[in-house]
């Protein structure tokens, strides 16, 4: 290896595989053509029934280090086998069916050698579905707003992460399969009060969407999903057990359409954004702009012809904190003629 490469910091990828033959090569690949060469591979084959096995045979690449299981023992298994093996200063996360883009990796390294007080650098990704991309998802980038984005969702793509190493070592933490399939979700509830986030504000993913995919998307919000998001609220101190209670029912859980259910969200976003200024929590502006944003999205969506979203964000105390785009303003309101 070149000596300047050898001199870069080490990289320890962890994928694991299962029977991901159709995307493996793609995925595969996007590691090895990276901008940033100094790095050892570390894939698993979870007992794979189709022909991923062979596929990954086929490299010769010193960097793969592979471990062929004849069993499946599950995705959680890999990634804590992954972390108990990594020899690198950084953990970068890759599934076996996305698309990592060529400078990934080298921007990643160099933002986290740059900010010592970051301890994982994530970035912004495009999901691709029958080789189309779709629009881009809109991850906050500072720590600040990360935190506050925390409450509502899991702001940070878990296979286009990079996270020190020695922070996972340090605490001895691993992934939890009790939280599966939100196990990246409560692995950041854990790291929240060690260390800082940030994500780059560029693509560096692609994210691959195919029924499988979809599937564990809409698990990630299921029971495990909404357990975690829920300990994010509790520690924040905007919500006593009865305002959770509601919260959980308002916001994380679907809901009826109706004005009297989207008055009753705002009103508790609208509390939270006081009880914010009371104790502090988070920046203000921050917060009250991501509450209203919430807020919208829960009009627009709930916006038909029975039930005007834009009339009640516009006049709730709320809704009056915040703007909305005059394009999505324009386009709930055809919702109302079109529903």
């Amino acid at each position: 290896m070149d000596k300047a490469i050898d001199q870069q910091p080490l990289v320890s990828v962890i994928m694991p595989v299962y029977n991901s033959a159709p995307y493996l090569r793609e995925a595969v690949e996007s590691i090895l053509n990276q901008s940033y060469r100094h790095f050892e591979f570390l894939i698993f084959n979870d007992g794979s029934t189709d022909e991923s096995g062979a596929i990954l045979a086929s490299y010769r690449d010193e960097r793969i280090k592979l471990t062929d299981c004849g069993e499946n023992k599950g995705y959680i298994h890999w990634l804590n086998e992954g972390i108990k093996n990594a020899k690198g200063v950084y953990i970068a996360r890759m599934d076996s069916d996305d698309v990592a883009l060529a400078g990934r990796l080298e921007k990643q390294v160099s933002y986290l050698q740059e900010h010592a007080a970051i301890g994982l650098c994530g970035c912004r990704v495009q999901p691709i579905r029958d080789g189309l991309l779709g629009k881009i998802w809109d991850y906050p980038v500072s720590d600040a707003a990360i935190r506050i984005a925390f409450l509502f969702q899991n702001p940070l793509a878990h296979p286009a992460v990079l996270i020190r190493r020695g922070l996972l070592e340090q605490y001895q933490l691993f992934y939890d399969a009790a939280y599966y399939p939100a196990e990246d979700y409560f692995m950041w509830f854990r790291l929240r009060d060690k260390t800082q986030f940030h994500n780059l504000d560029e693509v560096l993913l692609h994210y691959r969407l195919h029924d499988r995919q979809t599937s564990n998307l809409a698990d990630h919000q299921g029971i495990s999903g909404k357990s975690v998001q829920k300990h994010f609220v509790r520690e924040s101190q905007l919500c006593d057990e009865n305002v959770l209670h509601l919260f959980e029912k308002l916001i994380m859980e679907r809901w009826k359409r109706t004005p009297d259910h989207l008055i009753a969200a705002g009103d508790l976003l609208y509390g939270m954004v006081v009880r914010n200024r009371q104790v502090r929590a988070f920046d203000d502006r921050l917060f009250t702009g991501k509450a209203g944003k919430v807020f919208w999205s829960k009009c627009y969506f709930a916006t038909h012809k029975y039930c005007n979203g834009i009339k009640i964000f516009r006049q709730h105390p709320l809704g009056k904190l915040n703007k909305v785009p005059l394009n999505e303003l324009f386009k709930a309101f055809l919702k109302t003629f079109l529903s």
